[in-house]
C-alpha cells in the first residue's frame, strides 16, 4: 500500500492508509489533552489534600469517556461514550482535503453547526467552553500539519487551467 493515491475532489491522498493511522493517533492525542483538562478540573474539586491521589482516577475516567464523577454520579459533561474521539478522527480525515480544496465554508459551517449543538452546554461551563476551543483548535493545527504532507492537489492535464486562475490574469 505504499504506493497507492486516493482521488477525491481533484485532490491526492498519499499512502492512504498511514493517514488514516495518522489520523487516529492525532485525534487520540487529542483525546489526551482534552481527558488531561477535565481530569485536572475534576481533581480541583477534592481540595488540596486529594488532589494529587484523586488525578488519575479522573483521568481514566476521562479518557475512558465516562466523565469525572462528581457528587451525583456522572460529571457535569455526562459521559460521551468516546463520540469526540470518532468524530476528531473523521475530521482530521475531512479537513486536510477540504482544505487543499479550499473549502472552507464547508470547513466553517461545520464548526458553527458543532458550536450550535453544543451551545447550551458550553454557555453554562465555561471549562467545558474552554475545552471546547482547545479540542478545535488543536483538530484544525494537526489538520493543516497532515495536509503538507498527505494532501495535494491533482496535476492538471495539457489544456487545462484553474478558473481562478485564469480570472485572476495569472
Amino acid at each position: 500500500m505504499s504506493g497507492e493515491v486516493v482521488d477525491l475532489l481533484d485532490v491526492t491522498v498519499d499512502v492512504p492508509s498511514r493517514y488514516l493511522l495518522l489520523a487516529a493517533l492525532a485525534a487520540a492525542a487529542v483525546r489526551i489533552v482534552t481527558g488531561l483538562l477535565k481530569a485536572l478540573q475534576a481533581a480541583a474539586g477534592e481540595g488540596a489534600a486529594g488532589y494529587v491521589r484523586a488525578l488519575p482516577g479522573h483521568f481514566l475516567r476521562a479518557l475512558g469517556g465516562v466523565g469525572p464523577r462528581a457528587a451525583g454520579g456522572a460529571g457535569a459533561d455526562g459521559p460521551d461514550y468516546l463520540a469526540p474521539l470518532v468524530l476528531g478522527v473523521v475530521e482530521l480525515l475531512a479537513y486536510p482535503v477540504l482544505m487543499v480544496a479550499s473549502s472552507w465554508t464547508t470547513i466553517g459551517m461545520w464548526l458553527i453547526l458543532k458550536t450550535a449543538v453544543s451551545f447550551r452546554r458550553l454557555a453554562g461551563d465555561p471549562h467545558a467552553a474552554g475545552r471546547f476551543l482547545i479540542e478545535n483548535g488543536l483538530i484544525l493545527i494537526l489538520s493543516y500539519w497532515m495536509l503538507t504532507r498527505y494532501v495535494s492537489i491533482l496535476p492538471l492535464d495539457e489544456g487545462e487551467f484553474l478558473p481562478a486562475l485564469a480570472r485572476s490574469g495569472r
